[in-house]
């Protein structure tokens, strides 16, 4: 794959210093949508993540913390439940989902709604 070419990839960390989690958070933030307190999405070039990587690495005490970036395939299915990282109807990547992405998720009410590259369905509960 072209250097150039951007992908998805999650980033998770267990950091053990407040000081250094802060900017490690801060760092990655730059490159990623924050999903959960210590997980990121990012969709950027395999440079980008080797830039961040090398930062990251001036940061981090490797015999305490821990860093992980998982390289996503092009086609990911995403399914939630309970509370989401933003407001519903806000778009989690933009106007539309990068290219092979599609999300599943449970509402409270029991309605799953299905989204596949920024088009969003709603369905009865146990529809498929």
């Amino acid at each position: 794959m072209p250097i150039h070419q951007k992908r998805p990839y999650l980033i998770s960390y267990d950091i053990a210093d407040p000081r250094r989690l802060q900017r490690v958070h801060r760092e990655i933030s730059e490159e990623g949508l924050p999903l959960q307190y210590s997980v990121f999405y990012c969709y950027c070039s395999p440079q980008a993540i080797q830039g961040l990587m090398a930062r990251l690495k001036g940061i981090i005490a490797a015999t305490e913390d821990d860093i992980r970036v998982y390289s996503l395939p092009r086609r990911v299915q995403v399914d939630t439940l309970g509370k989401t990282p933003v407001a519903q109807g806000v778009m989690l990547y933009g106007d539309t989902l990068p290219e092979g992405i599609m999300g599943r998720r449970e509402d409270p009410d029991g309605t799953t709604r299905e989204t596949q590259n920024g088009d969003t369905q709603k369905n009865p509960q146990g529809a498929p």
